[in-house]
């Protein structure tokens, strides 16, 4: 992988060509140029992940196994225990039987319809802040940021890294253990994971005699 500062060099050489050449045109082709580049920016920051060969994590691969069961037409969490609102899942779904027809393979499927949607949260972050600030710079700049930021969080910190009120990262996941909600959750609480994880099954089976107990 090239070195952090070739990416920064090359971003800032793009910013201010593109920037500095567009003034000529109409505010419609302005902004269709500037969708246009952080599309493809995005596009090709977020592939340094690794999106289709990379492991998936506990979380992607649960909202997948639940998305492939829905597009079977069971309705969600009969047969995936996720603790979490079904969007992604029936996203999932809705990428798996979109895909079929053409027999394109499920997992691939459902990776390319999450990289669309975080190249779309790049493009509305551009939308919204040239909205907000009347400034299509500020909108750029907060576009290049937010993938940025999702980029480093993705690859130094793991998926379920958070912020603290300071503004520092925090690491959440300790070295040597798959990142996912279960170890992180562990680690906030104060358990050591070393010593009490055992994996997710115990635990979403605590959660849902939880809440069937709840509902008795």
């Amino acid at each position: 992988m090239a070195c952090p500062r070739f990416y920064v060099l090359a971003y800032l050489v793009i910013i201010v060509a593109v920037l500095t050449r567009i003034e000529s045109f109409s505010p419609r082709a302005r902004d269709a140029i500037l969708i246009a580049a952080l599309t493809l920016l995005a596009f090709l920051v977020f592939m340094q992940n690794a999106p289709f060969t990379r492991a998936l994590s506990p979380d992607l691969s649960m909202m997948m196994y639940a998305g492939q069961e829905i597009a079977r037409g069971h309705p969600p969490y009969k047969y995936a225990m996720i603790v979490k609102t079904p969007l992604t899942p029936l996203l999932a779904a809705a990428a798996v039987l979109s895909a079929r027809p053409f027999g394109a393979d499920d997992v691939n499927a459902m990776r390319l319809l999450f990289i669309a949607l975080a190249v779309a949260a790049v493009l509305l972050m551009y939308l919204f802040a040239r909205d907000a600030f009347q400034a299509r710079a500020v909108g750029w700049f907060s576009a290049l940021v937010f993938y940025e930021l999702d980029y480093a969080m993705n690859t130094v910190f793991g998926s379920t890294s958070g912020i603290t009120g300071t503004g520092s990262p925090i690491r959440t996941i300790p070295r040597g253990f798959e990142s996912g909600s279960d170890v992180a959750i562990m680690c906030l609480l104060g358990y050591d994971p070393a010593i009490y994880h055992t994996g997710r099954a115990p635990l979403e089976a605590a959660a849902q005699r939880r809440m069937e107990s709840r509902q008795c």
